[in-house]
């Protein structure tokens, strides 16, 4: 069963990654032209989660998890795209947090 549910799971994953690079991609476009308006500098990067490295992360939270359902690991994995912004100056995070909230909900 459980090696049911993560394989269905991955295989779909692996039919929306492009989707998901997207999303990042975009995001990612997004936030690095508003920190720039903003004088803020930055290191910004993006990445979809890499199908393999999911697999991996589900093996080893099903003994905790006991997914039921491909939609229990939707509910559970929060983090399939992400944007990460590394900071010159630490003390401009609060002006970075004001930029993120103003672009995404």
């Amino acid at each position: 069963m459980t090696v049911d549910i993560i394989d269905r799971f991955i295989e779909r994953y692996r039919r929306e990654y492009d989707f998901f690079e997207q999303a990042a991609r975009l995001a990612y476009g997004q936030l690095e032209s508003a920190l720039a308006s903003s004088g803020i500098r930055a290191m910004v990067t993006y990445r979809a989660k890499r199908p393999d490295r999911l697999e991996k992360k589900l093996h080893q939270r099903f003994t905790n998890k006991q997914y039921k359902s491909t939609q229990d690991i939707y509910a559970d994995i929060a983090d399939f795209a992400g944007v990460r912004v590394a900071l010159y100056f630490p003390g401009e995070r609060s002006e970075v947090d004001k930029v993120v909230r103003s672009i995404f909900d």
